[in-house]
């Protein structure tokens, strides 16, 4: 995640007035897109400002690799005619879930990093 950060063209954070953090997001500009992820966020509708706010400025195509849990980001997507959209599958090898609350991850860095 270090290495991402570093990559980052913008990061948002979304915080309470007392400094609670609600959610995080990163964008990475590549060659041929911008890269939107991790989306971490408390809500859906926080994690649908944070994607606006990172996204908003894209001058290509822009990909985000979300988990289908998130139906109200993937409706918001759509609303908007983004593209395509693809639910990454989410593999895992000797173990049933993935560890910790995955509830607020939205959308995952890039599949190779998930």
């Amino acid at each position: 995640m270090t290495h991402r950060l570093k990559q980052a063209k913008q990061a948002v954070q979304l915080r309470r007035k007392d400094g609670e953090l609600l959610g995080y997001g990163l964008s990475v500009q590549l060659p041929d897109m911008l890269l939107v992820g991790p989306i971490i966020a408390s809500r859906e509708e926080l994690a649908i400002l944070l994607i606006h706010e990172l996204a908003k400025e894209a001058e290509g195509p822009i990909r985000i690799d979300l988990f289908s849990r998130h139906q109200r980001v993937i409706e918001y997507l759509r609303d908007r005619h983004l593209g395509e959209i693809r639910i990454p599958p989410v593999m895992l090898k000797n173990a049933d879930e993935l560890p910790g609350n995955r509830s607020q991850l939205v959308a995952v860095a890039a599949q190779v990093f998930g």
